[in-house]
């Protein structure tokens, strides 16, 4: 997968992508962290309000989600991306799945709150479905980060879940359900950038909500 990664206006800090620039997405899987837009394994994937009941349409609604934020925070051509996307899930580009996502994927890019993590202004440097893999206790471990923000003297991994949440006791068992995963992807990045603080925050699409993780 490209890395896309989205620059803050100014002079490129070579340091920082000289991190990134060959990222271990070679190394013999061992170990894989829960890869992006796979959600089976999400205890509440089933519980929904917009209509998504079944579990293939649960995950299919990750993928495109997931593929959604990755070409829109690219900066492609809107339209362009309803298109391309309609078309590598073979979906109607005025289909329901496809309109819903899209709406969802626009309000948490107009979200004033989450903008730290999407306006280049606030960030040296942004990396979407970035591959990491390094070696912990004689295992190989792989994963596909959704998104890399590199600030000035931190960096914070975002994880994107699209389940339809339904109340706050939901959401805070669902974090703790992928503690251990964000703990792998944060052990990872630290090894990149070992001068600055490493966070890790799920994103509920559906809610808007961050969660520390």
């Amino acid at each position: 997968k490209n890395s896309n990664p989205t620059e803050a206006p100014g002079n490129p800090n070579v340091e920082e992508q000289a991190n990134l620039a060959f990222p271990l997405a070679s190394m013999e899987e061992n170990a894989e962290i829960n890869p992006s837009g796979k959600e089976s394994s999400d205890p509440f994937s089933m519980q929904t309000e917009t209509g998504y009941h079944s579990r293939y349409q649960a995950k299919l609604r990750g993928k495109i989600m997931h593929r959604l934020l990755e070409k829109l925070l690219s900066n492609e051509d809107k339209n362009a991306v309803i298109s391309a996307v309609a078309a590598e899930f073979s979906q109607a580009t005025t289909g329901s799945i496809i309109k819903a996502c899209l709406s969802e994927a626009e309000k948490l890019l107009h979200n004033t709150e989450l903008q730290i993590l999407f306006d280049p202004s606030y960030y040296i440097q942004a990396y979407n479905e970035i591959p990491i893999g390094y070696e912990e206790q004689g295992n190989i471990i792989y994963g596909i980060i959704d998104r890399l923000v590199v600030y000035t003297e931190h960096v914070t991994i975002i994880d994107y879940k699209s389940s339809a949440v339904l109340d706050e006791k939901n959401t805070d068992d669902l974090a703790n359900s992928y503690r251990e995963q964000m703990r792998l992807y944060k052990t990872g990045v630290q090894k990149l950038w070992p001068g600055k603080t490493v966070s890790a925050k799920l994103l509920f699409t559906h809610t808007g909500r961050l969660v520390d993780s």
